[in-house]
């Protein structure tokens, strides 16, 4: 949906994205999804300009697209751990055309800490040089990554449907070691139960958001108190319903 919004909004007038996100097209979807819609729909102009705005900066493609920010924070986290970084990748169109993000960590010296969740996350390193891009045949680093990369796939997969009965439980152990929780990314469908507190919350902000893109209202002024009243009126909401 995201990917249509992205080609329709450079390329359509406001008439074709009203007709591309309404409910004619769109039989029976979500209602998050329609308010996520709505949203997009009335920021459509900021959308706009932010998107012109990559425009000839080789990177507009690319925008949706994780690999850049993986592989930076996968190299800030070496970095703790090594002084200097050596960088060789297989050959992807997204970090080729974006590589000269990573040109100011070239012989950086520096190590600079950002304090998220109350924890102390680098987000430089030093490399030697370019990053090489190179073909994945003729390096084995590249062929190891790429065997470590599609086992995890297969063991955390597996392991969610419980087709096979020990031994991706048994690899577990081992991925494990290998994760770095800071910066992984993991489903965490807790978020998408209905009765969760974080799920309601979640739900009020988005409508909040929409509310005020109507009413044309500056989406974060006073938010961080509005999230907190929400947060306050579920949670004693949620403790009532318990001791009835």
């Amino acid at each position: 949906m995201f990917e249509d919004f992205y080609k329709f909004i450079l390329h359509k007038s406001d008439d074709d994205l009203f007709y591309r996100f309404s409910s004619i097209e769109v039989d029976g979807i979500s209602p998050y999804l329609k308010r996520i819609r709505d949203f997009c729909l009335f920021n459509r102009e900021i959308v706009k300009k932010e998107l012109e705005s990559l425009k000839g900066s080789g990177i507009e493609k690319w925008v949706l697209d994780a690999s850049n920010s993986a592989l930076h924070l996968l190299l800030a986290q070496w970095g703790l751990k090594y002084k200097q970084l050596k960088v060789f990748c297989d050959r992807s169109k997204p970090l080729q055309e974006q590589s000269i993000f990573f040109n100011p960590m070239i012989n950086n010296e520096n190590q600079v800490l950002l304090e998220l969740n109350n924890q102390a996350t680098p987000i430089t390193y030093n490399l030697a040089g370019n990053i090489e891009f190179v073909d994945s045949r003729q390096y084995h680093g590249i062929q190891l990554a790429d065997i470590f990369s599609g086992a995890s796939t297969f063991i955390l997969k597996e392991n969610q449907k419980g087709k096979y009965a020990n031994y991706p439980k048994e690899w577990s152990n081992y991925l494990s070691k290998s994760v770095i929780p800071t910066i992984s990314v993991f489903p965490e469908v807790d978020y998408l139960e209905p009765e969760q507190l974080s799920f309601k919350r979640n739900v009020l902000i988005l409508e909040e958001l929409v509310r005020r893109s109507a009413k044309k209202i500056p989406l974060l002024e006073n938010m961080s108190e509005f999230i907190i009243l929400v947060d306050h009126y579920l949670r004693l909401n949620l403790f009532e319903q318990k001791n009835i």
